[in-house]
């Protein structure tokens, strides 16, 4: 009887830690702030030339603050100038640029958020069987050559 305890406690503990895997709370968590933060990038729109400008402006203004602190070395001094430099060279973008890049932003960030509903949900079961075969055969391939006679 005590022994039947025991393996019964033991496959409760594999079941529950089997499917640790699925969706947790923490995982609900972080999907449900994904699509926040999805939903309000396809509300709020593309940025404005005007306020990627008035970023580029702010961005370049902090690296003069870095570049004329005095607390960095030759080397570190030489990086921020570079970007700063890069940041100068750079040309601002068209709006119709601005709207490309959002739209192209929002159409990965669904996807993704699909792709993590899929393989929640257990989707992607058949490409994790498919890598299992394949795995199989390059297994057995391989002990059939070690058996083979030179």
């Amino acid at each position: 009887m005590k022994n039947l305890l025991y393996i019964l406690l033991f496959a409760a503990t594999f079941a529950i830690f089997a499917d640790n895997h699925r969706m947790g709370p923490e995982m609900k968590q972080k999907m449900w702030m994904a699509k926040i933060k999805l939903d309000l990038a396809e509300m709020k729109g593309p940025r404005s030339v005007a306020e990627v400008k008035e970023m580029r402006e702010n961005r370049l203004a902090d690296l003069d603050l870095l570049i004329n602190s005095g607390k960095y070395k030759a080397e570190q001094l030489a990086r921020l100038e570079g970007a700063r430099d890069r940041l100068m060279s750079m040309e601002l973008p068209t709006q119709e640029m601005l709207n490309e890049r959002h739209q192209t932003r929002i159409k990965r960030a669904k996807q993704m958020m699909k792709n993590k509903a899929q393989m929640r949900n257990g989707m992607d079961r058949e490409r994790q069987k498919r890598w299992m075969r394949q795995r199989e055969l390059r297994e057995e391939r391989a002990l059939k050559n070690k058996r083979r006679k030179y």
